[in-house]
Order: structure tokens, then sequence, then C-alpha cells
């Protein structure tokens, strides 16, 4: 008899998926029939796979030696099956500057947060990428060198390519389930600096409806409901106008937070994103000879909420200092 003790990075879960994730090898038919035949019970006693299970539940396998590490796999190999050529870091900082390498802005057992740099992606698109989520990875194994293998952090929301800022990950089960139902419940605050091309005003809140175009890898804005479409709303605050570049800078709130919203959005407007490829002007960026487009997650507001770390607290990080136009310099 084999005894495995719930670990907080387990809790809350199902049963059935604690299982499989420690029995990698195990097909479902087996987890469930040593559920039903008691060879799998928790806490001593016979265990629905539907139930949640708790921080320091013991799950007794009732197996030889040899069948339970059968039904485990080898960890290291499993391990390394899931990581993809130039996984590593180590193997990742040859042909990744170090300004392509994220900072932390916070961190508890729960949250990480860190500022991403433009020209990193979110997570891959090609298993040779490091992504900001390969990072992630590398800072939670460093972190905790013994871990078991049954939890692997994430991010939970994602920037484009070439959008830089703040980006959250759970470190926890706990702290990636909350997180995800903050960001998809629009629970928190987001907010971007963007510099757009004409004279924005001072403050809107705009509405539209989005869609994905159908074969390209752009989004489509419309400012009457269609078929496939989904409601949007922009709101931001003009910082600064650049009379002589005919350029403002603006402090957009991520309302709804749909794919390329800001971008599309703003680009419908009237007032394209300054060196954005897919929905800017070609002949503006071409002028500022901008191969990245000026938007930035800069500040994130957490409610009153289940981590004491953030609870309530508002973290933020300044514009790029390479941007021609930055916060601190008021009308002009």
């Amino acid at each position: 008899m084999i005894e495995f003790t719930v670990t907080e990075n387990l809790a809350e879960q199902r049963l059935d998926k604690v299982l499989k994730k420690i029995l990698r090898e195990a097909p479902d038919s087996f987890i469930y029939r040593m559920l039903r035949e008691k060879n799998i019970t928790l806490n001593k006693k016979r265990a629905e796979g539907s139930v949640r299970t708790q921080a320091g539940d013991v799950i007794r396998f009732f197996f030889s030696d040899e069948t339970y590490r059968k039904m485990c796999g080898p960890r290291e190999e499993a391990e390394k099956g899931k990581e993809a050529p130039g996984r590593s870091l180590e193997k990742a900082l040859k042909p990744l500057p170090d300004v392509l390498l994220p900072t932390i802005l916070y961190e508890d057992a729960d949250v990480l947060l860190f500022v991403k740099p433009s020209g990193l992606r979110s997570q891959k698109a090609a298993p040779e990428d490091y992504s900001a989520n390969d990072w992630v990875l590398d800072h939670f194994r460093k972190k905790h060198p013994g871990a078991d293998g049954t939890f692997r952090p994430s991010v939970v929301n994602r920037l484009d390519r070439n959008t830089g800022g703040i980006m959250a990950s759970g470190m926890s089960m706990k702290g990636l389930r909350v997180l995800s139902e903050l960001f998809r419940d629009r629970g928190l605050g987001k907010y971007y600096f963007t510099i757009v091309s004409g004279r924005a005003p001072e403050e809107a809140c705009e509405k539209a409806w989005i869609m994905k175009l159908p074969g390209e890898n752009k989004s489509g804005i419309s400012f009457t409901e269609l078929s496939g479409s989904q409601p949007i709303e922009t709101r931001w605050k003009r910082l600064q106008y650049d009379t002589v570049r005919d350029l403002s800078l603006l402090d957009v709130e991520l309302v709804t937070g749909k794919r390329h919203q800001i971008r599309a959005h703003l680009s419908a407007l009237g007032h394209p994103v300054l060196g954005d490829p897919k929905y800017g002007d070609p002949l503006v960026n071409r002028a500022f000879g901008l191969s990245f487009q000026c938007l930035f997650c800069h500040r994130i507001s957490f409610p009153e909420c289940a981590f004491s770390g953030v609870s309530g607290k508002t973290f933020s990080v300044p514009a790029p200092v390479f941007w021609p136009l930055r916060p601190e310099g008021g009308e002009s």
C-alpha cells in the first residue's frame, strides 16, 4: 500500500483529476475501476472521482510498488517530454537578449506579477520559441526544485508579442484558479498607455462589436451588431496631445478584454496605434521608424479578493523610456 498526501497545489480539485496527475500512465478506465473496487481510497474511505480534495487528504493506493511506479511513469522522462527544443532558460539565453527577459514586479506563494517586454511572446507559437510562460515555468522550478510535477504555473492573461506590460501568473492551484476568475469576470482593472495618431477626445467611453475576420489574423470592428460579433467597451483619458506631430498619448481602460480590442477599436475610430503593423497607418509608422506598437499595460488594480498580498492593491510601472510621448510630459 502506498500513501500520497494532497498538497496545497492539488487541493480543491476533483479527485479523478488529481489521480490523473499522479498516475500519468494510467488509462481513465483503470483509475475509475480502482476507485470502484476501493483499490484507491481517500482518507481510508471509498470516494467518487467527482469529490473535491483538500490539503492534507491522504490517498491510498493498494497497488504493488511495481504497478505504482509503472502507472506514475518515469518522472524525469515525463518532464522532458513536456519540453520542446529551446525550452530551458540556459538554451534560451543564447538567442534571447537580456532586454527581452521579464522582470518581477510582485511575488508571493500564490501570485506572480511581472513585466513582459515588447518582442517576447506570451505563449509559444512554435516549438522552438521561448515565451513568457516558459520563463514563469523556469522561475517556478528554480524556487521549487523538489516540486513533484503535479502543478505547472501558467500565465492567466496574454499580451500580443509586441505589446509590453504587466502580466500575471498563478504560482499555486489556488492562485491560478482565482486569478483566472478575476481576469475572466472583469474583476480587476486593466490600464494601458498607448500613442495614437490624431487628436483623440480628452475622455471617451466607446462601445462597438468585434469579430475575427475569416482567413485573416485580424479582428474587425462594427458599430452595429452583426452575426458572430461580440460587444466591446473601451474607455480612455488623453494625457497629452503633440500638435507638431499630431499624436495623442492615452491612458486606456480595457473594460472588456477581447483579442486585439484596443488596436482594432482605436483604428476604427480614426486613431490607430502608433507603430501597429496590423491596424496602424503605414505612412505614419514609417515616418517614426517604429517596428513595434506603442501599447503597454502599465497598471492592474485588484478588488478585495482571496489573496491577502494583492487584495485591494494597485500595481503600476512607467511607460517605456524610448516612447516619443511619455505621461509626465503634459499637453504640448
